[in-house]
């Protein structure tokens, strides 16, 4: 019996305090998960997220590079981190934000 069925199987038993809502939201977690799987294995999707998170980054730069305390922020960015590779650090930054 997997996890799934587990869950699914002791939402009766589960007191009524939280626990039967709670139980009941990680098994549309796991459904989700599941369907997300589904979805990342087709390259087409794939190829949709790769490009709406590299249109999203290049619109956070745009921004960036017109607020001037965006702009400021950034600077103290790339001096915290250093000159090297500051760029592609700043898009990983973007990346987990948008991950999050």
């Amino acid at each position: 019996m997997g996890i799934y069925d587990k869950l699914r199987s002791i939402i009766p038993n589960l007191s009524d305090d939280g626990s039967k809502e709670m139980a009941a939201q990680w098994l549309d977690i796991m459904g989700d998960a599941a369907e997300m799987d589904v979805l990342l294995q087709n390259p087409a999707f794939v190829r949709l997220l790769a490009s709406m998170r590299a249109d999203f980054t290049e619109r956070v730069l745009q921004l960036v590079a017109k607020d001037p305390e965006l702009s400021a922020m950034r600077r103290m960015f790339v001096r915290t981190l250093g000159l090297k590779d500051a760029e592609e650090q700043i898009a990983k930054s973007v990346a987990s934000l948008v991950e999050e």
